[in-house]
């Protein structure tokens, strides 16, 4: 069964994770609904697929902890599902521990232009698959999933891969078709994101910016015109990177689409404004954008709402950070320049909106301006009456009181904003902190989990090694037991002693050898004092003289002999006591190897 990693599970993660998990087997990386998943799983409710608890085959809170859960076996896909900001952070950097060069498919479900760039960069051996996604999801609470309408996938090859996918992207639809997905297979991905953005780069950044839904835009004169140059200048864009889409057709099919299929609908965009998080201003606006200028296209339209919607992705920063250093980090401008932009647009709305808009009210036309004659000087001048002064005083009441709500206004806001800042430090510092004692007792659980395995190891060796030496002195003892037998074989007992007796001598080298012995053996080892002097005297043309003292060898001994040389200085202990500990030193390591194998440990045996 394949092995699935979803990066990002949120909405659109868990949807497609739920229905991959039909036939395959998918763990979920989960940050803030980690909890809530891992408890309940995800609680599914679909219009196209139904109603279900979507449980994964495991959860986990990163990447690394997935790999680590997974063990050596590599994913098969990835399924990157995360929000498109290469300006907050690195795709390639989130995925990268779990990615196997040469194995791994990397899967792109995302929005926007150019998200493909630094996976091809990255991991160049690497199967790549793009999708591009029509779906109506969101995640309403942690863990709780709606999807409104039905679903359409466009999987296709992103052509600046080298990598062949052909395989992959054959089993990944195999597993879409047994989950139910929608889907068609394209073979230039980047054609279809080009066409999604004409409607998303134009829709989305205008309701961002007038607060309107995409049936007020259709319904505002002034909107409609600001959705059809931004869109016109995006494919005019596409055109010049290569493709040959009729401007018009795309326009009027794009806008009536609009009008019947999403009607009082607010894009993503909008609602990520709205909820003051980071809108994906760069995949939708920013690439294509840049396109553009390297190719030499004049995009006024498109560099505005640009910058318009990267200012307002900076405030919404702003209002959720403490750090003003961080703010568009890759971003090619500067706030003076927004502010300059935004200044000569509003200055250019007045000029061509609310100039004609009053004349029209106070002339009941729309004559030009030019035709705006000055009123007649009023010559006369008088004193003020009293009901005069007094609504003087009233205009002047009002424009102070006015004054100071708009300057207690500004107090309140400038107050907020700080109060929001600091309050966003405290919580920070303060999670900083909680994960810090986090991490730190996970260590020491860790720490104190190896110590306590390798005492437990520790235990068990010292207990096999001490079986084993049970075992070996009770081989030990039972030949010595046997060495106790040895001397009721009189004739090999008998020779054992002229070899015993034998060796001593030549061992000693001496001519005058006194022996040791039992003093049940006087008669063998006088016998075999004999064999010895007759074997020395013939081998060494020498003459040895051999006594046997009346200092006897206890008779608990086995039996054996003790030769001395030199009066005493000499000694030469054959007895069987003796040879038995010499055979046990000597082949001690070989009864180890006989009795219980080499040690797996063991490298070199020489």
């Amino acid at each position: 069964m394949p092995s699935i990693l979803i990066v990002g599970t949120g909405a659109i993660g868990a949807i497609y994770g739920w229905r991959l998990s039909q036939s395959a087997q998918v763990t979920t990386v989960c940050r803030s609904n980690y909890s809530v998943v891992q408890e309940h799983g995800f609680s599914i409710d679909s219009k196209k697929f139904g109603q279900e608890v979507f449980r994964p085959y495991r959860v986990v809170r990163t990447v690394t902890e997935a790999v680590e859960a997974n063990g050596s076996t590599p994913f098969d896909y990835i399924l990157v599902t995360l929000k498109a900001l290469p300006d907050m952070y690195s795709t390639t950097d989130i995925i990268g521990p779990a990615v196997t060069p040469g194995k791994t498919t990397i899967v792109l479900l995302q929005n926007g232009l150019g998200v493909e760039e630094p996976v091809v960069a990255q991991f160049p051996t690497n199967p790549l698959v793009s999708i591009v996604a029509y779906i109506g999801t969101s995640q309403t609470s942690p863990g709780h999933i709606l999807m409104v309408g039905g679903e359409y996938l466009v999987v296709g090859n992103y052509l600046a891969s080298k990598v062949d996918n052909t395989a992959q992207r054959q089993l990944l639809l195999d597993l879409f078709e047994k989950g139910g997905v929608t889907f068609t297979a394209e073979d230039d991905v980047e054609r279809i994101r080009w066409q999604k953005l004409f409607w998303n780069a134009a829709f989305s950044s205008v309701c961002t910016l007038t607060g309107m839904n995409t049936t007020e835009v259709l319904n505002n004169k002034a909107g409609l015109d600001g959705v059809k140059s931004v869109m016109k200048e995006m494919i005019l864009t596409a055109n010049a990177m290569g493709y040959d889409f009729d401007v018009e057709s795309q326009m009027d099919a794009m806008i009536k689409g609009s009008a019947t299929n999403v009607p009082n609908y607010k894009p993503s965009m909008q609602l990520d404004y709205e909820r003051k998080q980071q809108m994906e201003v760069e995949v939708i606006l920013g690439t294509p954008l840049r396109r553009a200028k390297a190719k030499g296209m004049a995009v006024p339209y498109l560099e505005l709402i640009y910058n318009l919607c990267s200012a307002a992705n900076a405030r919404n920063l702003l209002h959720n950070t403490s750090s003003l250093g961080t703010l568009l980090p890759r971003t090619s401008f500067s706030i003076s320049d927004v502010g300059d932009q935004i200044r000569n647009y509003f200055v250019t709305l007045r000029r061509q909106t609310l100039l004609p808009l009053f004349s029209s009210l106070f002339f009941h036309s729309s004559p030009p301006l030019t035709t705006i004659q000055p009123l007649s000087i009023m010559t006369t001048v008088r004193a003020l009456n009293d009901d005069e002064v007094f609504n003087e005083m009233k205009k002047m009441v009002a424009f102070i009181k006015q004054e100071a709500l708009e300057k207690a206004r500004e107090i309140k806001v400038k107050a907020d904003e700080e109060f929001n800042i600091e309050k966003a430090k405290i919580v920070r510092q303060e999670s900083l902190n909680i994960e810090a004692v986090f991490e730190r007792k996970i260590k020491q659980a860790e720490v104190q989990k190896r110590i306590s395995q390798s005492n437990h190891i520790n235990k068990a060796r010292l207990r096999t090694l001490q079986e084993r030496e049970h075992v070996l002195d009770d081989l030990f003892e039972e030949t010595r037991g046997r060495t106790q037998q040895l001397d009721k074989d009189e004739s090999g007992y008998s020779d054992l002693l002229n070899k015993l007796v034998l060796q001593g001598a030549y061992t000693l080298m001496e001519s005058d050898l006194a022996i040791r012995c039992r003093e049940q053996d006087v008669d063998k080892v006088k016998d075999a004092a004999n064999y010895a002097k007759e074997h020395f005297e013939q081998t060494l043309k020498s003459a040895l003289n051999i006594t046997i003292g009346d200092d006897y060898l206890p008779s608990s001994n086995a039996g054996g002999v003790v030769l001395t040389g030199l009066k005493g200085k000499i000694v030469v202990d054959n007895t069987l006591e003796a040879r038995l500990e010499i055979v046990k030193e000597d082949m001690l390591p070989q009864l180890r190897v006989i009795l219980f194998g080499h040690s797996p440990s063991r490298k070199f045996f020489n």
